[in-house]
């Protein structure tokens, strides 16, 4: 099958228009994995060990670092926090644009479009990972729980990012998607 996006810019026009604040093609060689960002989910989250995208329920940062290999570019995306508060509606409206987008980039003749969002998965209220997840096929890892370094990897592409101080201060979600 061909493409039929002339060029992968143009699936940066379309994540703006899904909410993202920022969208860039970068090579994939800017995604940074390490091993201590799953150390910073095992002792500062509590998500850890508590959903189906989290660590230890994740792949490994060399499982990734090996995943990130096999492409030649990814789409870097950024969305804005809005005023104080609504936290899980902004990462639950992210992750559906990031997979929507993920699934644009597939059915245009890229199979292997793989995304990555911000932050643990909140599609549902609960995740009760001693049974199989309740949306199979939808939720998508963040990057820190695959042990991206999104500092680094923003910083590649010359973004960047400040540590959110307080809980009412702005804040960026970052995602990526890998695209051949």
């Amino acid at each position: 099958m061909t493409p039929r996006k002339t060029g992968l810019r143009e699936y940066c026009r379309s994540a703006l228009a899904r909410g993202a604040s920022w969208a860039r093609v970068v090579p994939a060689s800017y995604v940074v994995t390490a091993p201590w960002v799953r150390y910073k989910c095992r002792f500062g989250c509590g998500s850890y060990g508590a959903r189906h995208l989290c660590p230890p329920n994740t792949p490994t940062p060399e499982e990734t670092a090996a995943v990130v290999e096999c492409y030649r570019t990814a789409i870097l995306l950024m969305y804005e926090s809005g005023p104080k508060g609504g936290e899980r509606p902004l990462r639950r409206k992210v992750h559906r644009a990031v997979l929507a987008l993920e699934r644009e980039i597939f059915l245009d003749g890229f199979h292997r479009a793989l995304a990555f969002v911000a932050g643990p998965c909140n599609l549902c209220r609960t995740c009760d990972v001693s049974k199989p997840c309740k949306l199979p096929g939808e939720p998508r890892p963040a990057m820190e729980a695959c042990g991206m370094d999104v500092f680094a990897t923003f910083a590649n592409a010359g973004v960047k990012l400040d540590v959110v101080r307080d809980a009412g201060d702005p804040y960026k979600l970052c995602a990526t998607v890998l695209v051949e």
